[in-house]
């Protein structure tokens, strides 16, 4: 089997001018990068989806890679949940 991994060097390079990552819906092509494209962002960037998108998010990193890292940080009401490297 044959992957194709994301170049994240553009990110990485620019980590500090990434100001949020906002995901619109749990699609693959939405979704499907983001365990290679947290590690290049600055652990402060948050990462905006509604509540369902968010849940598939936190399963892909956890399926993908084990995720341990960031955890949830806040839930913004309803509509909205983010993911953020900061602490509070």
């Amino acid at each position: 089997m044959q992957k194709i991994l994301p170049d994240t060097s553009f990110l990485a390079q620019w980590r500090d001018k990434v100001e949020a990552v906002v995901i619109t819906h749990g699609h693959e092509d939405h979704i499907g990068a983001l365990p290679w494209v947290i590690p290049a962002l600055d652990p402060a960037t948050p990462i905006y989806a509604g509540g369902f998108p968010m849940q598939l998010i936190k399963r892909r990193l956890q399926v993908r890679v084990g995720w341990g890292g960031r955890l949830p940080a806040q839930v913004l009401g309803t509509k909205a949940a983010a993911w953020s490297g900061r602490r509070h």
